[in-house]
Order: C-alpha cells, then structure tokens, then sequence
C-alpha cells in the first residue's frame, strides 16, 4: 500500500492489491503539482486497470441533460411524454403532475430502481441487461403509473433510462455515441462502454465472492455502462473544478439544487450533494464498487474503484474527502 500525506499541494494515492481483486484510490486536493502531467503520463494510462464504473455513468448522463438545455434543445421541467412521442406512454401521476426531465435525473418520478420485464429480454442471467432495448423500456412505461410525482426521493436506474433514450431521441442520435462525441472526447477522457481491442487486456476481472460476469446494456446504459481506470474518473471529477474546462457552463448547472428529498438530501443534475459543498456518485454493478466525491469549496476530488462486489469504497473516501478545507 502506498500512501501520501494529504494536505495542501499534494495528490494522495492509495492502492491494495489481493489475490484477486484490487482497491485503488486516487485523491487531487488544492495546488496539486503537475496534476496534469499525471493525468497524461501514457506509461501510468497503460498499466491502469478498468473497471466498471457503473451508476456514476447517471452523472455524465445528466450532464448531457445540462448541455442540451443549454443548447435550447430540452426544457428541464419538458414532460418526458413530449419527447418520447409514444401515444400509449402516459407518465402523468393521479394529481395529474407529469414525469419531467428533472423528475427523471432526481429520482422522484416515483419509478421504480428497474423495470419489471429485465427478465423477459434475458439471454444470460449472468449479464442481466445486455439484451434490454429500447422497445423493452417502452414497453415497461406504457404500463407504469406514477405515484405522488416529485413528492418523494426513489433511486431509480430505469428513470435515468429513460432520461438517457429521450435526450437520445430529441438529438435523433445513439446514447452511447452522443456521449463518446460530445463529453469523452471533448473532456479527453479515456471511459468507454465497450473494451475496444487494445483496451480489453486491461479490464479487470470483477469479483463477488467469486468471479463474476461483468455487465453490459443497451436501453439502460445512460444508467450504467461506463467503464473507467482511476485517472480517467479521478480527472473527470476534478474538471468540475476547472472554470477554463470547455464544458464547464453545463457542469456549473449540474451542481444546483434541483430537489430535496424526504430526508434533507438535496440533489443536483445526476449528483447527491452534501454538507452544502460536497457532490458526489457512487456506482454498483455485478463485481464492481466505484465512488467520486468533489469538494466545490475546498478544490478537493476523491475517487475509489474496486472490482469486488464485497468491499465498501464510499464510506473511505467520504472519510477522506470530509474535514474541511
């Protein structure tokens, strides 16, 4: 285990190797020298593992939804409805309030954390999502009824879903490929959906007790899919904090508070926000933990991936990220 102090002017790096699993931990704190050296040293990129980066995917999902506002192209508060364009799809709630864009990305539109037919499109129960389409989603949400829309908070991976087809739909383009053109490539991040050939050798096996298959998606992949080494969502979290970043109009808009759940947590564009000055995402998928927290006041950034399902990030680099500046 290697360790740094922290402390102003320094970048702590934290890394646990087992037989099987790893837990690595990276964290940019105020003044960190030659932050951007580290970030494009090609040797330290190389020998990176990826892993899954799971639910911080729904971050960069939302900062879609930030820059397509941006771009006039969505409403925050545009029914979803109105997108979707589907006349047998009725997301209206008893009161008569519509599921909105902000609903979606704020887990209070009352849906569920997935849909109840994953298993009718299954191929591999092992790799649950893979098969889960588009016309699998709609189908789901002609049938959905809305409860007490925007009242409560319900972690929901299918609104996000759905957030993620309609801004989709609305750019008349894929997901995956808005996303890979107009926030990885603009931010020069390495993340991707799919291990291209030259990648593949570096994805870790994930784990749970024992190996375990990782998991791919189609309609639920703004939910999900990424995958990432520790530079790439270290670097990503700390471009949050960089006024000269070339979105950061969008990544300024994510951070507002959007909603406040029944338990005083309130909610940004994709990001949970605590003590008034910390966002953060954690993410869990099969054999995988990952966790980036972002101080806004103290210019601090932590980031914590493992591939194993069993041992805990977030409540390290909590830890770690809390305590002032």
């Amino acid at each position: 285990m290697n360790e740094r102090r922290r402390g102003k002017g320094t970048t702590a790096f934290f890394f646990a190797s087992r037989v099987m699993s790893v837990f690595m931990m990276l964290g940019y704190f105020e003044g960190s020298p030659n932050i951007e050296h580290f970030f494009r040293h090609h040797t330290v990129q190389r020998v990176m593992p990826f892993l899954c980066s799971g639910s911080i995917t729904k971050t960069v999902t939302a900062l879609l939804l930030a820059m397509e506002t941006l771009d006039g192209l969505v409403e925050i508060d545009e029914p979803v409805d109105d997108i979707l364009q589907d006349e047998d799809i009725d997301l209206t709630d008893q009161n008569g309030v519509a599921v909105t864009l902000r609903h979606l990305t704020t887990h209070s539109s009352s849906m569920p954390r997935f849909p109840d037919n994953v298993e009718d499109s299954q191929t591999d129960p092992d790799n649950p999502y893979k098969d889960y389409s588009r016309e699998d989603l709609f189908e789901y949400l002609r049938t959905f009824q809305p409860v007490n829309v925007g009242e409560t908070f319900s972690y929901s991976n299918v609104a996000v879903a759905t957030l993620g087809e309609a801004l989709a739909i609305r750019k008349d383009r894929d997901y995956k490929e808005i996303v890979r053109n107009e926030i990885l490539d603009v931010l020069d991040l390495g993340m991707e959906f799919e291990m291209p050939p030259d990648k593949e050798i570096n994805f870790a096996q994930g784990y749970s007790l024992g190996p375990v298959s990782s998991w791919e998606f189609d309609a639920l992949a703004s939910a999900g899919a990424l995958r990432s080494n520790i530079i790439d969502l270290l670097k990503y979290g700390v471009l949050y904090l960089d006024e000269a970043c070339p979105l950061a109009e969008a990544m300024d808009l994510t951070k507002l508070t959007y909603f406040v759940s029944q338990d005083g947590v309130e909610h940004g564009l994709g990001w949970f926000k605590y003590e008034e000055n910390i966002i953060e995402h954690g993410g869990a998928t099969g054999g995988y933990l990952s966790f980036v927290g972002i101080d806004l006041v103290c210019d601090r950034v932590v980031a914590a991936m493992t591939n194993s399902g069993v041992v805990g990030v977030e409540s390290i680099a909590k830890e770690i990220l809390s305590g002032g500046c």
